[in-house]
């Protein structure tokens, strides 16, 4: 089959963010049975400098966004949510109609409730099928944006953007042919508020494709949070962590902390001393998580499954995270470790660093859980099935 696959961000299994590895694996295993081109959009220097890079079967075309062209775009496209349009623009219109027709594209697997828009080629292609992959459910995301601003004019902002991504987001899904979800949970919410016909889970890839150990010099005592910096809810819980870690370290004194990510703020960065490590990107994310005890992942915002929480899980890290770090993953805490308020964090963590058969008992739970259920054979059976 000739297959299409359209994205927000570069898929790429070198990707710096979860995401991007997410989607550049589904874009792997395609290719193993199907003829597959990539159009996605470029933002970060890193970005381009791996497009270059990006050899094999799959073709890959790429459109260059500034925050320039996204702000024209948002600009001319004031029907979408902001979140959506961003991501409106007209070059990529034109180079998916080209290569749709170039490429002779049977179905286009699209990623991300943004790109959904494009869903147009069914009306000017008549018998192409649409998958659109939701990563997470944009509108529960917003809803907790609201329910955490304190400013008026910022909510009735986000409140008018909550109604433009209910109707959009809900129109996507009810005109693609399949609608995918990375979790059971998001399955159920998409469900419950849309209706849509055709609902299936996609197992994630988080980064690991079995459990495994990393030979890594462990630095007693230590912790870290993972994530883009450069995201609101990666950025808060990272100060957040940080709080919590001060009142670790009043008891134990060798504490480590690891803030792993790229593009942290320039007041993360300044949060550097000889115990906070604030890293920027790593080349190999698994080694410098490999060296802590204990992932910790105090959020508050954000929608979908925390891919972050699956990879330290996979590396037989533990995890302590909130109710929000654990949907879609284990929400009863039966395999990781669920803290609300910081005091709760401290005691936790406190726990854990003592080592002994708890901490033994969480890594076997969270690997065991790894392998039974977040397995990516799998997602490679549902897009077999999918695309026969």
């Amino acid at each position: 089959m000739n297959i299409l696959h359209i994205s927000p961000y570069l898929p790429s299994l070198n990707a710096n963010h979860a995401g991007g590895v997410c989607m550049g694996k589904s874009v792997q295993t395609l290719s193993e049975k199907h003829d597959v081109t990539v159009l996605s959009f470029v933002i970060t220097e890193h970005e381009k400098r791996l497009s270059k890079e990006l050899k094999g079967n799959v073709e890959y075309h790429v459109i260059t966004l500034s925050k320039l062209q996204k702000i024209f775009d948002i600009i001319t496209h004031p029907w979408y949510p902001a979140y959506f349009s961003a991501r409106s623009s007209f070059r990529f219109k034109r180079e998916l109609l080209k290569l749709v027709k170039k490429k002779h594209i049977e179905a286009i697997h699209a990623e991300y409730a943004s790109m959904g828009q494009y869903i147009w080629i069914k009306r000017r292609i008549p018998g192409i099928r649409y998958i659109l992959t939701e990563h997470d459910f944009t509108e529960q995301s917003y809803i907790r944006k609201i329910e955490r601003e304190n400013r008026g004019w910022k909510r009735i902002i986000l409140m008018w953007q909550l109604r433009k991504i209910h109707y959009w987001e809900k129109k996507f899904c009810e005109k693609a042919d399949v609608v995918l979800t990375l979790c059971d949970k998001d399955k159920e919410l998409l469900n419950r508020n849309y209706q849509i016909n055709d609902l299936r889970v996609l197992n994630p890839y988080y980064g690991v494709t079995h459990p495994i150990s990393i030979d890594a010099e462990i630095v007693a005592n230590s912790i870290c949070f993972i994530g883009q910096m450069g995201r609101r809810e990666n950025y808060e819980a990272a100060y957040r962590l940080i709080e919590i870690a001060k009142q670790v370290k009043e008891k134990i004194k060798d504490l480590q902390v690891y803030i792993i990510g790229n593009e942290p703020n320039e007041c993360l960065i300044n949060m550097t001393n000889d115990w906070i490590h604030v890293t920027g990107f790593v080349e190999d994310i698994d080694q410098e998580i490999s060296k802590c005890s204990l992932g910790v992942f105090p959020l508050s915002m954000g929608a979908g499954i925390k891919l972050k929480v699956l990879r330290c899980m996979a590396l037989g890290i533990p995890v302590i995270t909130t109710d929000v770090g654990a949907e879609g993953i284990d929400e009863t805490g039966t395999s990781l470790t669920i803290a609300q308020s910081d005091d709760e964090f401290v005691y936790q963590i406190e726990k854990l660093l003592q080592g002994g058969k708890e901490y033994s008992n969480c890594v076997q739970k969270g690997l065991k859980l790894i392998n039974s259920k977040f397995n990516w054979s799998t997602s490679r059976d549902v897009l077999n099935v999918l695309y026969q």
